[in-house]
């Protein structure tokens, strides 16, 4: 079950692992790129990590100390937050239409090396902010969400200096 629940402002969600409820804070509005995003990142720590944690704790609460502290280290627990995070991503934005889509959104954009290159130049921001727009639209994702998508696909490129002049 999910259920929108009035939450502490800095929790966005939690997997209640006996029950297999998930909770998402009542300020996601219902259907939202982020609350999606949440939905679905909650889901896989379900689906991830659910066998792990069902004998450790009752609660998962995002923003909080639990799983800190059944984690090993600092790393392990990052580990967990980007396996979720992946596979919300890999939920909302599955590979093949993805990839056609962004291939198409090349052709429109005539985009031809077969990634797209942003930096601080404006034609190569008009072209990022185009396709992340474009890609957030169709999958109802942030841009950041479709940035990062591409970025692990290999579809977008940026250097370290340039990640802050595009919010990733």
């Amino acid at each position: 079950m999910v259920a929108s629940k009035n939450l502490p402002y800095d929790r966005l969600g939690y997997l209640d692992i006996p029950t297999r409820n998930i909770y998402l804070s009542s300020v996601l509005e219902v259907g939202s790129p982020r609350y999606r995003f949440v939905l679905a990142h909650e889901y896989g720590h379900f689906v991830l990590h659910g066998d792990i944690l069902d004998n450790k704790i009752a609660v998962l609460y995002e923003n909080d100390d639990t799983l800190k502290s059944l984690c090993a280290s600092n790393e392990e627990l990052k580990i967990l937050e980007r396996q979720a995070n992946r596979f919300a991503s890999y939920l909302l934005m599955p590979r093949y239409e993805f990839v056609m889509t962004v291939i198409e959104l090349f052709g429109i954009f005539d985009i031809r090396k077969g990634f797209m290159y942003v930096d601080s130049q404006p034609c190569n921001l008009k072209d990022y902010h185009n396709v992340t727009s474009r890609l957030s639209a169709k999958f109802i994702v942030s841009n950041q969400a479709a940035a990062y998508r591409m970025i692990d696909l290999g579809l977008l490129k940026v250097n370290e200096a340039d990640r802050l002049v595009v919010g990733i």
